[in-house]
């Protein structure tokens, strides 16, 4: 993948990051040159910049007091869960035989996400790695020095549980070196920081997984996330429109839609950024082959029956034919990402006449004050 990767070329686009219930949105931009991209800025006033750099460098405790004090309210129960184009069977089909290695994109995504971690000021004192294997044993490591605290790793799947763990913990005579690793998932309220890169996308059930992430952060504590976005691959799903056959892949959530749902899930203050980049690839058959890596077509109105070799040959020659190219001949490829980060909120629940707060609730109100 290190050829895909020396010939990549990145446009960065941002729509907008969120200071609201829903992030504002500006326009794309793009140029020439190797790894092009535009400023985090782009389009954005002096006072919204300023508003932005309030939310990372006061101490996270500070933000509790007044500023960011949100009522939120909890997501509509009439909203379907699962989205709407993805085939239930075909998700839990393909966390099972999802690639043993991580993919060269996740990998990449994984790099520029801990660069926007870099806008903390204060580092973790527990935190939870969601499905290591879509971050790669790199970013791991790297993480692992930036933090210095526990660390939990939460792999659902057994099958892929039982792979990430010799690649990720470390050999019997290290283990009394540095913060401790837990292959738990950690109790309620006892985590500063979780990291999912590459994941909300593939969930069957995604607001229920940033409910779970809600429950496990103390107030304060916040959530670093990735995922693919709705531009990604759009290349291919005209082709397969133009050709006449079924929907291409399931439709990607857009970034706007995830920072409503972090809302409704008791987040405060949601950031959400996107970014497009654009990979070139000199034959076919190499595009075909690294799609295959990022997952599979969950379209409920996919082709239902096996596909047969002829038909690869017409995808092939269809590519071929009719795929976008750069002026040098490569063939371009889409890819949107998109980032979200969101605080805990440190407003305690709203109280009516007669109310039930956990014991873990109250625990922490009351602890909530004290100095650290």
């Amino acid at each position: 993948m290190s050829a895909v990767a020396d010939q990549a070329r990145a446009q960065r686009g941002q729509r907008g990051r969120a200071l609201a219930n829903r992030p504002l949105q500006s326009g794309h931009s793009s140029g020439p040159g190797q790894l092009r991209q535009t400023t985090h800025w782009l389009g954005m006033s002096e006072r919204s910049r300023d508003h932005i750099r309030l939310l990372y460098w006061p101490p996270l405790s500070a933000l509790s007091s007044g500023w960011c004090g949100v009522d939120f309210r909890p997501a509509n129960v009439n909203q379907p869960q699962t989205p709407p184009t993805y085939d239930r069977p075909a998700v839990l089909r393909w966390s099972q035989v999802a690639p043993r290695l991580t993919p060269w994109l996740h990998e990449e995504v994984a790099r520029r996400m801990f660069e926007r971690l870099q806008w903390i000021r204060h580092k973790p004192r527990a935190w939870t790695h969601w499905s290591p294997l879509n971050s790669g044993e790199a970013a791991h490591r790297t993480l692992m020095l930036w933090c210095d605290a526990p660390a939990s790793m939460v792999q659902a799947e057994p099958g892929r549980l039982a792979l990430a763990r010799p690649l990720f913990e470390r050999p019997w005579w290290q283990r009394w070196r540095g913060p401790s690793l837990s292959w738990q998932e950690p109790a309620p309220h006892t985590q500063d920081l979780i990291w999912a890169n590459m994941v909300l996308h593939t969930e069957i059930e995604p607001r229920d997984l940033l409910q779970r992430w809600q429950r496990l952060l103390r107030a304060d504590g916040f959530v670093m996330f990735s995922c693919l976005g709705p531009d990604t691959a759009l290349e291919l799903r005209q082709l397969y429109q133009d050709l006449g056959w079924p929907p291409a892949g399931a439709e990607f959530t857009d970034m706007h839609d995830w920072g409503d749902m972090l809302v409704g899930s008791g987040f405060a203050e949601p950031v959400m950024d996107m970014e497009r980049l654009t990979l070139t690839f000199a034959r076919a058959e190499a595009l075909l082959a690294e799609l295959r890596q990022w997952g599979r077509n969950v379209h409920p109105q996919r082709f239902q029956a096996l596909r047969g070799r002829n038909w690869r040959s017409q995808l092939v020659a269809a590519i071929e034919q009719h795929w976008p190219r750069q002026a040098d001949g490569r063939l371009t490829l889409t890819v949107e990402l998109v980032y979200g980060h969101a605080l805990k909120s440190a407003a305690g629940p709203k109280l009516g006449p007669l109310s039930t707060v956990s014991v873990e609730a109250m625990r922490e109100m009351l602890q909530r004050d004290r100095p650290r």
